[in-house]
């Protein structure tokens, strides 16, 4: 097993500060070791090494998926499973080594930073090139930048994450291979996000940005939908879209102008295709593991006592990553305006509950997150009680306020707010409505449904009536961030090692602040989400750690007082391998968990 592990641009972007570099001769190709297969050409002429065990060509690797991707557009990526597909194919200027943090050269080989902090200079690897044979250069990074993420025509969520002081960096080519990207202040997140950002190729969707659909939107914004030709998507990872079948799999062939080489110089990746099947459900996804016909698989709490017993007889192994990075939780809406025609997004009345911080409280106390950990993860998961992950140098515990599961304080807390059960049992606020609440979630996923029933049981000793309303992710997404008539809703976000990753969703602007979202504002809704928009532009780019920490540590402190989010346990990422694969070592804070690396990955 190797070491070298990155983190891919998701649900969370890229990695710590590092000032390095990478260069080399152009290779020699030789025959791999233990393999038939020939080797294929490489083109790259100042490639990365990677330093995993040399492995051999030929086959087919197989992954399991439980979704369809929405898109696979870099731009236009929202959810988890469009960003694990399009982390096969796109790559940033940099990468982010998954166990130090540290920020490693990606398609740039090196760069280096102004004395002021504002500008960082990238030097592009030589001889990049597209899957289609074009060049890689300086003028597909200008245009990433300048031309699709800076138009506001194009409904991109990297906007929020990238802009410091209200405002989006400059982007300057200063030869085929240089840029220099400045922003207006020192920006301390700089390499791990907007390095991370993946290059799109300005040959290929340059048109799609001038041309106009009947809406006057550019036709950019259906390019590369799941109704496309995918085999035209040309790429910069290591696999190029092959074949796609809805709902049944989606197939990719590796690409041949892909600029990492093992340490004899050969091309990577090793693996001809890979295959990725939409198992619809993790029991479907367990019996094709069983089967043989996947390679890895991801295991709840229930699955481990049953899986374990058959590592042996089935030549696989389980591995346990450690906590997942991602944030999951029970958000809470506490918007109070009005529509277009004048309706409350949200029930005037339920709206006061939801806005009423001593009821939201309330439910967090509510949440039995130990019953949660035991019953539906098997004891396999840890608690999170923050808007920081635990694993953070930023996390601190004295900042954490912890509502422990306790139904006596949640009462109390009722009460003090003006509410008293009926003579149905039911809660009822000072105007005697009774308090019915619905919680909008996705289909699909059975754990999700036994947390949110806990919680249903919990609350319904309260008084509270809360309704499970499943629909589509589509359904759900169309509601938080457009029509915005919901209630509660259960979710979860990519976490990073710095806080400032989430900004799109803490930030009073950010395209994923649903829990008070006005697109349309100027300034915070809320005294306390105003302070939080301090904090991250301030910490941002403060270069005092020591200061860092203590924003943070009030920005922990905040959040989870105010508890718009009502954080759930988080599970511990245990895969099962199949041992015929070499190079493997499953990452939790990764999109693609097993694969990651699956430039390296090979049959044994």
């Amino acid at each position: 097993m190797i070491t070298n592990k990155v983190k891919r641009f998701g649900s969370a972007l890229l990695g710590a500060a590092l000032i390095a570099g990478c260069s080399g001769e152009k290779p020699e190709a030789s025959a791999p070791k233990g393999g038939d297969a020939p080797v294929p050409a490489i083109t790259t002429t100042e490639p990365k090494v990677q330093p995993g065990a040399i492995g051999k060509y030929g086959g087919t690797l197989h992954m399991p998926a439980y979704e369809d991707p929405k898109t696979l557009n870099p731009a236009l990526v929202t959810d988890s499973t469009s960003g694990r597909f399009v982390a096969y194919t796109f790559e940033g200027l940099v990468e982010e080594h998954p166990f130090t943090f540290q920020v490693e050269p990606a398609l740039a080989a090196s760069w280096s930073v102004s004395e002021d902090k504002k500008t960082y200079t990238f030097k592009l690897r030589k001889g990049l090139q597209w899957s289609d044979g074009h060049p890689l250069t300086a003028d597909d990074v200008v245009f990433t930048f300048n031309d699709v993420i800076a138009n506001l025509k194009i409904p991109t969520d990297t906007r929020d994450v990238i802009e410091v002081d209200g405002q989006l960096p400059t982007v300057k080519k200063l030869d085929e291979l240089s840029v220099a990207i400045s922003t207006p202040k020192p920006f301390v997140p700089f390499l791990r996000i907007i390095g991370g950002v993946p290059i799109l190729p300005k040959h290929a969707l340059a048109a799609t940005l001038t041309e106009t659909d009947k809406s006057g939107s550019p036709v950019f914004n259906q390019t590369w939908a799941m109704d496309a030709d995918i085999t035209k998507i040309v790429s910069s990872g290591p696999w190029v879209y092959d074949s796609y079948q809805a709902s049944q799999r989606m197939v990719f062939k590796r690409n041949p102008n892909y600029w990492r080489v093992n340490e004899q110089n050969q091309p990577l990746p090793y693996f001809d295709r890979l295959d990725v099947a939409f198992l619809k459900n993790v029991d479907t996804a367990l019996l094709k593991f069983q089967a043989g016909e996947t390679d890895a698989q991801w295991l709840r709490g229930k699955d481990y006592p049953l899986m374990k017993p058959l590592e042996q007889k089935q030549n696989f192994t389980i591995v346990n990553g450690g906590p997942d990075w991602r944030l999951s939780y029970f958000e809470l809406n506490i918007n109070d305006r009005k529509n277009a025609q004048g309706k409350h997004y949200v029930d005037s009345a339920k709206s006061a509950w939801l806005r009423d911080v001593r009821f939201r409280r309330a439910l967090a106390y509510a949440l039995d997150r130990e019953g949660i950990k035991k019953l539906v993860l098997r004891n396999m998961g840890v608690e999170q009680n923050s808007p920081i992950f635990q694993k953070s140098p930023y996390f601190s515990p004295d900042a954490n306020v912890l509502y422990p599961y306790d139904l006596a304080k949640a009462s109390a807390l009722l009460t003090e707010a003006g509410f008293k059960k009926g003579p149905d049992g039911l809660l009822r606020d000072a105007k005697s409505n009774p308090v019915k609440l619905e919680l909008i979630m996705e289909t699909g996923s059975p754990e999700g449904d036994q947390e949110a029933n806990i919680w249903k049981t919990d609350l319904k000793k309260l008084g509270i009536d809360l309704k499970l309303s499943p629909m589509t992710f589509n359904s759900k997404l169309d509601r938080l961030q457009n029509t915005r008539d919901w209630e509660i809703t259960m979710g979860a976000f990519g976490a990073n090692v710095d806080p400032f990753s989430a900004s799109n969703l803490w930030k009073s602007s950010g395209h994923a602040h649903s829990f008070n979202h006005d697109p349309k504002a100027k300034t915070a809704h809320t005294a306390w989400e105003g302070r939080i928009d301090e904090i991250l532009a301030d910490a941002s780019t403060n270069f005092d750690e020591e200061r860092r920490k203590a924003l943070y540590a009030e920005f922990q402190k905040i959040l989870t007082e105010e508890s718009v989010l009502i954080y759930r346990p988080v599970f511990l990422y245990t895969v099962a391998v199949r041992n015929t694969l070499g190079n493997v070592q499953p990452s939790p804070y990764s999109s693609l968990g097993s694969s990651w690396n699956s430039w390296e990955l090979y049959r044994k």
